[in-house]
């Protein structure tokens, strides 16, 4: 008998590879008519090109220059097999089409079908698209303080991928829905030591100001210096105004 090569996606829910069974109802795009059949290989192929434009977005979160860089070098190439596993309902392959969707990456920029892609994806399980789909219901609630759904999910789907330890929708928790100093700081840290460079900026300051925690200026410079090297501009201009500041104290210990 054929051997079941059922296994976890670390982008999403459980994928069934085992083409005898790439008809069922739970492997195939929702509203779509066609049955796609993905091999073991490719799926790890989507899953590996969805990993690496994820975290090229860390250097300044998505919007950094590196994301839609990296999503064009690997849509150059291997846009047809994305859309293959996006019939397929492989969480990483809508993510990957949703991005292309969102920076019109070989594709006609659309909003729209870039949210619904990262919703469906967010609703397999794919972390990354839960950040995605928190921060696009927030940017509708804040455009419309009377649409409470969109507050609402904004919250669900935040909440729900800082508790999976996403440190994006964990940094996104922090800065718009944390009970309070204590609760923001803790989620920072957890985002922080991800190496998310936003959180690592965004922690020191809380150890600068004394935000949530005991002040100390130590640790600010050691999580700016973490940001900066990743190349989050605010974290170098923090560490220019401890060091003025140090120079500064320093000029009028000397003075007689």
């Amino acid at each position: 008998s054929r051997e079941d090569t059922r296994r976890i996606s670390p982008f999403g829910k459980e994928i069934i590879a085992d083409p005898d069974r790439a008809g069922s109802k739970e492997n195939m795009l929702i509203n779509s008519p066609k049955v796609v059949r993905l091999s073991n290989q490719s799926i790890r192929e989507i899953e590996t090109d969805a990993r690496i434009v994820y975290l090229s977005g860390f250097a300044g979160m998505p919007q950094s220059p590196n994301h839609p860089q990296m999503l064009r070098v690997g849509a150059e190439n291997r846009l047809a097999l994305w859309i293959q596993g996006a019939k397929a309902e492989l969480p990483a392959a809508e993510y990957l089409i949703g991005l292309c969707y969102k920076n019109g990456v070989r594709v006609k920029q659309d909003d729209d079908k870039a949210f619904q892609c990262q919703l469906r994806a967010a609703q397999l399980g794919c972390q990354p698209s839960m950040y995605l789909v928190a921060a696009g219901y927030y940017e509708r609630s804040e455009a419309d303080a009377a649409d409470n759904n969109a507050r609402y999910y904004a919250k669900y789907w935040a909440e729900k991928g800082a508790q999976s330890g996403e440190p994006l929708s964990q940094c996104f928790w922090a800065n718009h829905f944390a009970g309070g100093a204590e609760e923001r700081f803790s989620w920072l840290e957890k985002a922080a030591k991800q190496n998310l460079p936003e959180a690592q900026y965004l922690l020191g300051k809380c150890y600068e100001a004394g935000n949530g925690t005991t002040k100390d200026m130590d640790k600010a410079g050691l999580w700016y210096e973490r940001s900066q090297k990743q190349g989050f501009a605010a974290a170098q201009m923090a560490l220019d105004k401890i060091q003025r500041a140090q120079d500064t104290g320093k000029k009028e210990q000397n003075e007689p």
